[in-house]
């Protein structure tokens, strides 16, 4: 399946969630519905820890209270949404019947709510006035309405299904390479910036990591090196590679990353497959960002032969404000550039 139908999966389940947390809050449907829909989004790939822990909700019940809002903020969807909205969806996806629609806005939003006001003409149409094929035409018209004028419940998950959709096959599956990321012409203190920053969205190194002392002429542990990256841009210590794991970035987990320096230049490396999803993508983008940010005259090079930097600056100026300014400011032209 392409990746293209892959994003067209996970809004069709974003969406489904969307609606079922709405009709959950609003009283017009069930726990285990908002269940079923969360187990739904992680089968299409929307895979994030406070998604697993709704899906996994076996006697949902005042559970829900606790476990939707952290699955809700991270998958980027809307916590309190039009009621409207959700009925309207519900209407022209065919989950419910344009009458049984009429009936829902009757008794949640009010019977002057313009789909309310057509669930009179089919209580005329059980009397025997009128049929019914007419009145669901305007129905599915009012519905339509109502979806083209609301804000799109949606709108803060689309960007990362988009990214997803650009770059998802580099991500997606593992083919056993180890695709990799050039920071170059970074300076010495955008170098240490940049690795403090790494270390802070990190698990602790452990002390099977080593770096080559010319001094000592054997290797020595790289977490207890005191200025290591003044050290190796120096030349006192050589280049070198790590895993980073327990990366977290927007307070989700992101696939192990690793991590070379050398004088000049850092490359983050990663394997493909398991963990990654459009969230996680997303959060890896935004940490790009706040690389990027930390030394502004460096040079973000892709090296996997496709066009990535307008997929990610487009990413970072529809996302969340705020994040990722400093890769949006420097672009493709002015240091995000890709290279084969």
């Amino acid at each position: 399946m392409s990746d293209i139908l892959f994003a067209v999966h996970m809004k069709d389940a974003a969406s489904r969630l969307q609606v079922a947390a709405i009709c959950w809050r609003a009283g017009l449907g069930s726990s285990p519905q908002v269940v079923a829909a969360a187990c739904d989004a992680l089968v299409a790939g929307l895979d994030t820890p406070a998604l697993r822990i709704l899906a996994g909700l076996r006697d949902p019940g005042y559970e829900l209270h606790d476990h939707l809002p952290p699955a809700m903020r991270e998958l980027h969807l809307q916590q309190h949404a039009d009621v409207a909205w959700a009925i309207a969806t519900k209407i022209l996806t065919g989950a419910v019947t344009p009458g049984e629609g009429t009936f829902m806005a009757t008794s949640s939003i009010g019977s002057e709510h313009p789909l309310a006001q057509l669930d009179r003409e089919y209580v005329m149409i059980e009397a025997g006035f009128g049929t019914g094929e007419k009145t669901d035409r305007k129905v599915r018209a009012v519905a339509q309405r109502l979806i083209d004028s609301t804000s799109d419940p949606l709108a803060e998950l689309l960007p990362y299904l988009a990214l997803w959709d650009d770059l998802g096959e580099l991500f997606a599956e593992d083919d056993g390479s180890l695709p990799e990321v050039h920071l170059d012409e970074v300076s010495e203190l955008g170098a240490a910036a940049i690795w403090r920053h790494l270390l802070t969205h990190a698990g602790p190194l452990d002390d099977h990591w080593v770096v080559y002392s010319a001094a000592f002429d054997s290797n020595v542990l790289v977490n207890q090196q005191a200025d290591l990256v003044s050290q190796i841009f120096a030349g006192r210590l050589e280049a070198f590679h790590v895993v980073l794991t327990k990366v977290r970035f927007d307070d989700l987990p992101i696939p192990d990353l690793g991590v070379a320096i050398g004088p000049g230049n850092i490359s983050l490396d990663y394997r493909m497959g398991e963990g990654w999803n459009p969230i996680t993508l997303g959060a890896f983008a935004h940490l790009l960002g706040d690389l990027r940010a930390l030394d502004p005259c460096c040079q973000i090079t892709f090296r996997w032969g496709f066009p990535c930097a307008p997929a990610i600056d487009d990413f970072l100026r529809d996302s969340a404000p705020g994040q990722g300014d400093g890769l949006v400011e420097g672009g493709a032209a002015d240091g995000l550039d890709s290279h084969p």
